[in-house]
């Protein structure tokens, strides 16, 4: 009860959300009459303006507001959604918002229930911009080759990075990047990309596709000898489609080569680096292969149609001499000596009388070459003849033995040892002048030129002289008999002593003398 004068004033408070009706009793006296009545009140209810406490948000984030108040479906709702696109709500919500640009935005909302107003809630939201992944890498690439993958986010503030490279492996850069990834596996192989954490996330992703790399390989000889051909074959690996980029070097293709074989030919010696390149629908591989070409050696020589037995011969190589590296091997049939290695002229002699076969082998690190001839050995002249020792001044018989097999002589030179010579078969005899040693030498000219000599010694004697003395002596008488023979640089070695009557009156003494 309360008590006043009039004019009153009573506040009445409504928090239940809904009318309230309140009776009222009002009681007036003045002292002495007492006047009651009787009021019935409706009171509405106060509406209140809360709702969801707002929390920053990312551009790309989807917001939900939801009004948190008293106020009944009856209310209206005044809604300020500043910046804000509506995708959905009305009246008291939930409202899902979106904010594209970022920045800082009021929200506010004020209740009416019939005549009543609610206080304004006011609200901000702060909407940052969201990153925006994104990265830029080869659409295709050759299998183990490196992609360098490069980031193209925008709206990064210190986001975590998230990468997947699939099958990829990195070889270099973390965090943002750049990257370094080899990858292995052919097809087509994911790389995505994840920023940011919590509401503010952004994903891209794309495929990168890894082509079979061909694989070059070649197989053929590490060497050749010049003016040889020789053929290379591709023995990799790429599809039916590749294209083969060959450069020989120094070699010459001696056809068109097709796709995977070269036949090539080298005129010159020395190394050669010949290279293929492999195209695989893009995809590159790069083979070498060296060849060492050799000089081909031509082997030579010249020789005589024939020689003598027992000559010397010295045979000379006449073909490409001089090549480094060769090495020469020599084999004279019955020659003495009979084989040579590792030398271009070579010396033998040759004694058995016929064909020998004469031949040489160059080898240059396998690169060879023979040839062969034949010399044939004429025989010597057996040379002998017969002399007999003799008496200064008396005829030496000499008599000619000399012949010569498979063939004839034909010429002779004679040389009796006291500056006298002669060139007829058989002299016959000579006749010394002066006693002493002689030596009588035959030199011998089959009709093949073939030359020999010999030699035979005698002794010329010096002629003795024979004489005596004797005395006077009657006939029938003794005499005496004085031998005054002498040989000069000698002795005598036999006497024989005769007696002749010549008369009565004369005897006649006749010494004989030899020498033996």
């Amino acid at each position: 009860v309360q008590t006043c004068a009039l004019p009153i004033c009573i506040t009445l408070n409504n928090n239940s959300g809904v009318p309230t009706i309140s009776t009222y009793v009002v009681t007036a006296t003045n002292g002495t009459c007492v006047l009651h009545d009787t009021i019935n009140l409706t009171t509405l209810p106060t509406p209140s303006s809360s709702f969801t406490p707002l929390t920053n948000a990312c551009s790309s984030d989807t917001i939900t507001v939801q009004y948190t108040g008293n106020a009944n479906a009856q209310a209206i709702y005044n809604w300020t959604f500043s910046g804000a696109t509506v995708i959905s709500g009305s009246g008291a919500g939930p409202y899902q918002l979106t904010f594209p640009i970022a920045g800082t935005y009021p929200l506010a909302l004020t209740v009416h229930y019939s005549t009543c107003p609610s206080a304004t809630s006011n609200d901000t939201i702060t909407i940052n911009a969201g990153p925006i992944a994104n990265f830029s890498m080869p659409d295709s690439l050759c299998n183990g080759s490196i992609a360098t993958i490069i980031d193209n986010s925008t709206n990064l503030n210190a986001l975590p990075y998230s990468w997947n490279f699939g099958s990829g492996t990195i070889v270099s850069g973390n965090g943002a990047g750049p990257y370094s990834v080899q990858f292995n596996t052919t097809g087509n192989i994911p790389v995505a990309l994840t920023l940011g954490s919590g509401s503010c996330v952004s994903n891209y992703s794309k495929n990168i596709f890894i082509k079979t790399t061909p694989v070059a390989s070649l197989t053929g000889p590490a060497t050749m000898c010049s003016n040889d051909t020789i053929q290379l074959t591709f023995n990799g690996t790429a599809s039916a489609n590749a294209i083969y980029n060959w450069a020989f070097g120094g070699l010459t293709a001696i056809n068109t080569p097709i796709p995977q074989t070269a036949q090539l030919i080298d005129n010159t010696s020395g190394k050669d680096t010949i290279r293929l390149v492999v195209n695989d629908n893009g995809c590159l591989d790069t083979t070498i292969h060296v060849i060492t070409t050799y000089q081909q050696p031509i082997a030579n020589f010249i020789l005589p149609d024939s020689i003598c037995s027992g000559d010397t011969i010295t045979i000379n190589s006449v073909g490409n001499i001089g090549i480094p590296s060769s090495f020469y091997n020599w084999t004279v049939n019955g020659g003495t000596p009979n084989s040579f290695s590792n030398t271009t002229t070579i010396v033998s002699s040759l004694t058995s009388v016929g064909n020998h076969p004469v031949s040489l082998t160059i080898n240059n690190n396998g690169c060879v070459d023979s040839y062969s001839d034949t010399v044939y050995v004429n025989p010597l002249p057996i040379v002998q003849f017969t002399a007999t020792n003799a008496c200064e001044g008396t005829p030496v018989t000499i008599q000619n033995q000399t012949i010569v097999n498979g063939g004839t002589i034909f010429s002779q030179l004679w040389n009796f040892g006291d500056n006298q010579t002669t060139m007829v078969y058989d002299p016959g005899t000579h006749t010394y002048l002066f006693d002493g040693p002689y030596t009588i030498t035959l030199t011998a000219t089959s009709n093949h030129s073939c030359k020999a000599t010999t030699s035979n010694n005698l002794i010329i004697y010096d002629q003795p002289n024979a004489g005596f003395t004797s005395d006077s002596a009657c006939f029938g008488k003794l005499t005496h008999l004085t031998d005054t023979s002498f040989v000069k640089n000698d002795i005598i070695r036999s006497e024989e002593h005769t007696s002749e009557l010549q008369s009565h009156s004369d005897l006649v003494c006749r010494l004989l003398l030899e020498k033996k």
